[in-house]
C-alpha cells in the first residue's frame, strides 16, 4: 500500500493492550508503541509528516479503576504532545447494563453515533476550517497551578456541568501515588480545587469509578450495582432509591466518574497531570 494518498487516520484500538507490559514494564508503554506506529504510517503513506491522527479514547468499562484509566491517561498525554494528533472522547458513552454490568465483558460503547459526531466535528474543524460551532471539542487542560493547598486547573474554554450542581471526578496528590478526593468550583474556564492536602502537586480526573445513567435520566454510581443470578436482575442504589433493573434497556449507558464539559457538550476525558507552573 505504499504510495497511496491518505487524508488522515481514525485510530480506535487498545483493548488488547490493557496489560502491565504495555503500560510501563519492559521499558515500553502504549505511548511508545503508538508513536512508532504514527511515524511509520506517516512515512509509508506518501511521506507526509503532518498526516493527522484522530484517536478514539477507549470507552468506560468496569475495569476503569485499574489499567484502563492509566491507559486512557496515556492516550490523553500523547495526543497533547504529538503534532496533528487529536483525542476524541467517549467518556460518557460506555456499554449498557447487560454488556458492562451483567458480566458479558463488552467494552464497546453502547451508542456510537455521538462519538462519531464528535470525531466528524473535530475533523471538519481541524482539516477543513469549517467548524459548525466555535467550541467543537471537549475541554483541554492548558495549565495546572498551585497556591498553597489549592490547585487551579485551567482549560481552553468556558466550563459547564453535564449533570448535577457540583463538580465531580477530581482527585489530588502530593506525590503522584497517594490520592484524596478534591472538591471544586468552576470559575470561567478554570476549576479551583481544595482538599485535605497541604501542598497538592498532581491532579487526576475521572479515575475513581463508573457512573450509570438509568432509563429515567437518573445518574447513580455503578459501583453500587449488585447482580442477582437467580432472577437475572441488577439492583443499583442512588439518590435514596433502589432501582431493580431487569431489561438491557433499563440502563442507557455507563460513564466515567466526572461531569465536566463545555459548550460542545462533549465530556472531559480522563487525565492525570502535575503542576505546570
Amino acid at each position: 500500500y505504499e504510495g497511496y494518498e491518505v487524508a488522515g487516520v481514525i485510530w480506535y484500538q487498545g483493548c488488547s493492550d490493557l496489560t502491565t507490559a504495555k503500560l510501563g514494564t519492559e521499558g515500553k508503554t502504549y505511548t511508545d508503541f503508538f508513536m512508532a506506529l504514527e511515524s511509520t504510517y506517516r512515512r509509508v503513506f506518501g511521506g507526509d509528516s503532518e498526516l493527522p491522527f484522530y484517536v478514539m479514547q477507549l470507552a468506560p468499562y468496569q475495569s476503569t479503576v485499574s489499567n484502563l484509566a492509566t491507559f486512557k491517561a496515556q492516550q490523553y498525554d500523547f495526543c497533547k504532545a504529538l503534532d496533528n494528533t487529536y483525542l476524541v472522547t467517549s467518556a460518557n458513552e460506555g456499554a449498557t447494563i447487560a454488556e458492562a454490568l451483567f458480566g458479558q465483558g463488552f467494552i464497546h460503547p453502547a451508542r456510537k453515533t455521538p462519538i462519531a459526531n464528535r470525531c466528524a466535528d473535530s475533523i471538519i474543524a481541524n482539516e477543513y476550517g469549517a467548524a459548525y460551532n466555535e467550541v467543537y471539542s471537549h475541554p483541554e487542560v492548558e495549565s495546572v497551578t498551585a497556591s498553597g493547598s489549592t490547585l487551579t486547573v485551567t482549560f481552553n474554554s468556558a466550563l459547564e456541568l453535564l449533570f448535577g450542581d457540583e463538580v465531580l471526578g477530581f482527585d489530588v496528590s502530593e506525590d503522584g501515588s497517594t490520592w484524596v478526593k478534591a472538591s471544586g468550583y468552576i470559575n470561567g474556564s478554570s476549576v479551583v480545587l481544595t482538599s485535605s492536602l497541604a501542598s497538592p502537586k498532581y491532579v487526576r480526573y475521572a479515575y475513581s469509578e463508573l457512573y450509570a445513567e438509568l432509563y429515567d435520566g437518573t445518574i447513580v454510581s455503578a459501583q453500587t450495582a449488585k447482580y442477582n443470578s437467580t432472577d437475572r436482575t441488577m439492583t443499583i442504589t442512588g439518590n435514596g432509591t433502589t432501582y431493580v433493573l431487569s431489561d438491557p434497556n433499563d440502563l442507557i449507558r455507563t460513564m466515567d466518574f466526572g461531569n465536566l464539559t463545555n459548550a460542545s457538550g462533549a465530556p472531559t476525558p480522563i487525565f492525570i497531570l502535575g503542576i505546570t507552573e
